[in-house]
């Protein structure tokens, strides 16, 4: 126990310093307005991901008209509401928080990859990737390189700094891996209906989410109806409460 313990306090130690450095190399970007460069190459950030865009829909929500009579929000109703305690305020709260919201998926993906090794030794089988003839064993160590891939993705370091609102939809799809592979199907049905609510392709994602709460849950019978239930009634939700925000259903022919 000794052991696992001590092993545990330093895969934490090492996440917590891939971490820092993860902070410190897009705090330099920030801090050097790489952001203008990002946020204006549509290979990185479009019209419906752009914060730009988000920050249009809530100058317009302000003049108590609809945010998207600009005809250039195309985002959530409700993604205002996430952005809208950072309108008006210094625009480093807002670049710290997709910092933050970077650092959380990468959290995530690391506590993935450890549930999913947990899932494969309970099952008795190794883990193993093929790739051109060669073998290669999923250690201990792999949760904290996936982390850290994803950390130092370029990509995914531009995405941030560029602060396309596609983080917050990662965030969602993670949660629902996180809390598939605890056999948790009311929040992860939640937020895959979330996921969906900000972009309709995560709709797709329901038939392997049944497939993982099924193995997860190690039940024979799965209920299927009730996750769909769940899921269908959480959607509704969202749409809502976009309702209540807006006054309006005419969101779903701008959004959707």
């Amino acid at each position: 126990q000794r052991r696992v313990r001590g092993s545990q306090s330093k895969m934490t130690i090492a996440f917590l310093f891939v971490s820092f450095f993860a902070v410190v190399l897009r705090a330099f970007l920030f801090f050097n307005n790489f952001y203008e460069l990002f946020s204006q190459s549509f290979e990185i950030v479009t019209p419906v991901t752009s914060y730009k865009t988000v920050l249009e829909g809530l100058y317009l929500q302000n003049q108590g008209k609809s945010p998207y009579a600009g005809s250039t929000y195309h985002q959530a109703p409700l993604l205002l509401a996430l952005f809208y305690p950072f309108y008006g305020s210094p625009f480093y709260w807002v670049q710290t928080f997709f910092i933050v919201l970077d650092l959380i998926n990468a959290k995530l993906l690391h506590t993935i990859a450890k549930d999913y090794q947990f899932i494969q030794r309970e099952d008795n089988k190794e883990a193993k990737i093929l790739k051109l003839g060669i073998v290669f064993p999923i250690e201990k160590h792999f949760p904290l390189i996936l982390a850290t891939f994803y950390l130092f993705n370029p990509f995914t370091v531009f995405t941030c700094i560029g602060m396309s609102t596609i983080v917050v939809n990662n965030l969602a799809i993670l949660m629902v891996l996180f809390f598939a592979l605890k056999g948790r199907y009311t929040l992860s049905t939640f937020f895959l209906a979330l996921s969906c609510y900000l972009s309709l392709y995560s709709v797709a994602l329901l038939p392997p989410l049944i497939f993982i709460l099924q193995r997860s849950t190690k039940s024979k019978k799965l209920p299927y109806l009730k996750p769909i239930f769940l899921f269908f009634l959480s959607l509704f939700g969202f749409l809502w409460l976009s309702y209540e925000l807006l006054g309006s259903w005419n969101f779903l022919r701008n959004f959707y």
